[in-house]
C-alpha cells in the first residue's frame, strides 16, 4: 500500500526514465498522436520501451489512451489535465536543456557544416609525441620496414 510520503519519489522514478518526459512533451498542448507518429519523433526508442512508457504514463494518469473500432485498428495518444500541467512545466526545463545540452542531431549539423566548410579538419592524425621525421610518420614511411632501393646501373645492353 502506498503511503503520501511515497508517491512523490515514485513519480519522479518513473517520469526520470529514458524517453519519460518527451512523451508528455510532444503532446503538449494539444496534440492527438498514434502509436506510430511518437515511434517516428522520438527516432531510436525501441517499440518495447514505448509501450512501457505509454502505459506507465497512462497509469499515472499523464497520459489517456483512446482506442477506435476500425479495421485496421486505431489508437491515439493525449494528455489528461494532469499530464497537461506536467507537460506545461517541462516546458521551460526542456528549452533550458536544449540550450545547454544541444541535442546529438544538433551537434552532428554542425559538424557536417564545418566539415563542407573546410575538408582539413576531418583529419587529425593521431602523431606520438616524438617524431624524427615527420614526414615519414605522416606518410606510414618507415626506414626499417621501407628500406630505400638500390640503384643498379645496369644497361639493356649489358
Amino acid at each position: 500500500m502506498k503511503t503520501e510520503e511515497c508517491v512523490p519519489l515514485e513519480i519522479i522514478q518513473m517520469l526520470s526514465k529514458k524517453w519519460a518526459l518527451l512523451i508528455p512533451s510532444l503532446l503538449y498542448p494539444n496534440h492527438k498522436l498514434r502509436y506510430s507518429q511518437l515511434a517516428d519523433k522520438l527516432e531510436g526508442i525501441s517499440p518495447k520501451t514505448l509501450t512501457e512508457r505509454l502505459r506507465e504514463l497512462e497509469k499515472e494518469n499523464i497520459i489517456k489512451r483512446k482506442s477506435f473500432s476500425e479495421i485496421p485498428p486505431r489508437v491515439e495518444y493525449s494528455l489528461t489535465k494532469r499530464g497537461l500541467e506536467l507537460a506545461a512545466a517541462l516546458e521551460p526545463f526542456l528549452e533550458w536543456a536544449e540550450k545547454w545540452y544541444p541535442s546529438n542531431s544538433h551537434q552532428q549539423e554542425e559538424k557536417t557544416l564545418i566539415e563542407k566548410e573546410d575538408k582539413t579538419l576531418t583529419f587529425k592524425p593521431n602523431l606520438p609525441k616524438k617524431i624524427k621525421n615527420k614526414k615519414h610518420a605522416l606518410s606510414g614511411y618507415s626506414p626499417k620496414r621501407n628500406p630505400p632501393l638500390q640503384e643498379t646501373h645496369k644497361h639493356k645492353d649489358q
